[in-house]
This record gives C-alpha cells, structure tokens and sequence, in this order.
C-alpha cells in the first residue's frame, strides 16, 4: 500500500513531465490527459488502458528524460491498443515484441538512437535487424518465435553484436529478465472492445492536430493513412451501392413463379430483380466553379473512371456546371469520357442543374444524378429533382445536404 505522502509526490512528479509533454510531444501531451495516473508497488509501470501506474522505487533514480520517454512508452502501447491484441500469443515473446515496436517509434519521434532504463537499453530491433517503428507486433512476434522454435531445436542463438541485446531475452528465464513495463494486467482488462474503440477515437481526433511527420509518431502516421484508405473505400462502396440501387431492373412474372405459394392452386408472378451490370444513364455534374481546382476536378474524374471499371457496361451522362450547366454528354469508356472538355470557373449554382433536366430531359429522366461539388452554394428544394435520386459527393468536412444522400469524400493533395 502507498502512503499518501509518496503517492502525492508520484502524482506531482509525473503531472510535471506531463506538463513537459504538452509542450514537446504535443500528441503524447494531449493523449496522457486522457488516461489517468496512479503509484502502487508494481515493480516497473503498466497501463490498463484507463490508466498509467508508476512503482515510486522504479522511477526515483530517473531524470526526466527517461521518465518522459517510459510515460510516452505506456502510452504508445494504448494507441497500438497491445493490450488487447495479444490473446493466443506466447506471453513472454509477445511482451518483447510490443516493447520493440514502441521503442522504436519512440525513439524516432524524439530523436534519439538509444535510451537507458533500469540499467538496460531500450529494445528496438527486430531479430532480423528492422526498427520496430516500421512494424507491427505481429510481425515482430513472428520473427521472435522463429527464433525460439531455432533454440528449441538446438540451434545456437545469433551472435550478432547489434542484436545482442534482443537475441540475448530470448533465452533468458522469466525471473531473469529485467522488463520496462509489466505486461500482467493487460491478461484481465475488462471491456477490451469498449476501451478499444475508445482509444481509437482519442487517437484519431489528437492525431488530426499533429499528423504530420515529425507531429506523430511513424505507427501513428501509418493509422491515419489506414483511416483515409477505410474512409475512402467506404464512400466508393457507397457510390457503387447508390448506383446500383438505381439500376436495379424489376420484372414481375411467372419466370420463375412466386414459390412461396407453388402449393396452391395458382401460380402467382414473382417480383424478380436483377442487378443491370449495364449501368445506363447515371447523370454526374461536375462542379467546376472557382472554388474547385483543378486537383479537386481531376480527383472528380479519376472517381467516375474508377466506377466505368466496375461494371461490365457503364453508360453515363457527364456536364459541368457553375452558375451554367454543359449539356449532359454521353460516354461509356474512358476515351469517351476524357474528350468531355471541363466548362466553368464563376459562382456555383445547383438550381441550374435541375432546370436543366426539367426543361431538357422531361421525356427521359437520368435514373440517378450524382454532383461532385464541395457543397457552397444557395440549396435547393427536393421537389426539383422530380422524384430522380440524388447523391451528393462533398469535399467538405461536417457540410450535410438537406436532402438526397450526402458521402463526404477526402481529397489528398
């Protein structure tokens, strides 16, 4: 049991290298408000992911530097969320593993080549010779059991000199070993989904302040780019969704029959769909306005070229628009689609778009429209898209049309 004397100034130290944090490691510094901190006799430190506990005697002989670098490593294991993604896996190995990849990254972030800690030096090579930084645990973890399962076969450890260190824990007995952290309560975390998802959602609103090198550490930089890709996939599903609930064909009749009913007397029509892998007459306006530039248009067009590639047939109608809108020109390949000349450069105008279809294409509507635009300009009334289904592409955060289905998509630069 710590005495309150002790656990005060534990407290008081570490809101001091927290304090330390914010104005170097900004990332960290933010991030280490979230979770709160204890002191109990634990002989190193942990983290359940709710919290960071200090032992006092552990960190007594330290100086700030290590302090700050074994407080950012109890955090580093949160964001990679270790402690709930070592279920099945060898504990000792899995440990090793875990302290290499954040040692490596931490490392890196505060440029540094090595650190020392309770008279060892931080682990951050894997056993073949990698920085843990450009790694996952898993990874890591592999190379480590290959290395065990070499031993266990009577195969001397690697004497390589720069991996003595790593190489050499592995053939230590547990009680030998002099660990940073203990890994121990990471084995009865409760709620590990919950803490999860959680940690994740802490990490990608402080990550957007600081995700640029040198703002986040490299594994952190990595789960950005993992996000644009998830978010960027997610809105291409959705395009190719709306499109195809667009094209759908429906047929009620008797081939096949309704055979919910085949044991009556009668045989009823069935209502039969069939996905139209000839898309035909989706109208995408483009916007073209001062406000998009040409990365935004171009981006615009890659979008629509990569939709013609998931169809067997796709035959769609192109116009630009601003305060004007270009006659819908027809293309069904990317030829077709690349001698479509873009028009535009005032204001933005989305009424223009709709008066064109009622005045112009009355007697065949688009079975869809989709409108590539970022979203700043007068709104208009449902009423007159005539019934045609409308998706909204926006390259602006947090911006929601009042009707239609609104994707938000993010444009790299």
């Amino acid at each position: 049991m710590i005495d309150k004397e002790t656990a005060k100034a534990v407290q008081s130290r570490i809101v001091h290298i927290r304090e330390v944090m914010l104005m170097k490691y900004p990332f960290f510094g933010e991030l280490a408000m979230k979770l709160k901190i204890g002191a109990a006799h634990c002989e190193t430190a942990y983290t359940d992911m709710d919290r960071i506990v200090f032992d006092p005697e552990f960190i007594a002989d330290m100086d700030d530097k290590q302090l700050l670098f074994l407080y950012m490593h109890e955090l580093m294991h949160c964001v990679l969320l270790h402690p709930v993604r070592g279920i099945g896996k060898l504990h000792r190995e899995y440990n090793i593993a875990c302290d290499i990849v954040v040692n490596s990254n931490i490392l890196d972030y505060m440029g540094e080549k090595e650190i020392e800690i309770a008279g060892s030096y931080a682990m951050h090579l894997s056993p073949s010779g990698r920085e843990g930084r450009v790694m996952t645990a898993e990874e890591v973890y592999e190379e480590l059991m290959r290395i065990r399962n070499d031993g266990k076969a009577g195969k001397p450890f690697p004497k390589n000199t720069k991996l003595q260190g790593e190489y050499r824990i592995l053939s230590l007995d547990e009680d030998e070993m002099n660990p940073m952290d203990d890994h121990k309560p990471w084995g009865s975390i409760d709620d590990p989904g919950e803490k999860a998802d959680r940690m994740n959602k802490d990490v990608l609103e402080i990550a957007g302040k600081y995700g640029a090198p040198g703002g986040c550490p490299q594994a952190v930089l990595a789960i950005l780019e993992d996000e644009k890709m998830k978010a960027k996939l997610k809105w291409k599903d959705l395009l190719r969704d709306f499109v195809e609930s667009n094209t759908f064909l429906t047929d009620y009749s008797f081939a096949p029959p309704d055979r919910r009913f085949s044991d009556g007397d009668y045989l009823l029509p069935a209502e039969n769909v069939f996905p139209d892998e000839e898309v035909q007459n989706i109208w995408f306006c483009v916007d073209c306005s001062g406000s998009i530039g040409i990365v935004e248009r171009s981006w615009f067009l890659t979008e629509i070229r990569g939709l013609l590639e998931q169809f067997t047939y796709c035959h769609g109608l192109l116009s630009y628009f601003d305060t004007g809108v270009t006659p819908p020109e027809s293309f069904s390949n990317l030829e077709e689609l690349k001698r479509i000349v873009p028009v535009g450069g005032g204001g933005t105008s989305f009424w223009v778009i709709f008066k064109y279809m009622q005045e112009h294409m009355a007697g065949n509507l688009p079975k869809a429209i989709v409108i590539l635009t970022d979203g700043f300009a007068p709104d208009v009334e449902e009423r007159e898209a005539c019934g045609v289904p409308v998706l909204w592409l926006l390259t602006t955060p947090d911006m929601e049309m009042s009707w239609g289905r609104t994707v938000h998509i993010d444009i790299e630069r």
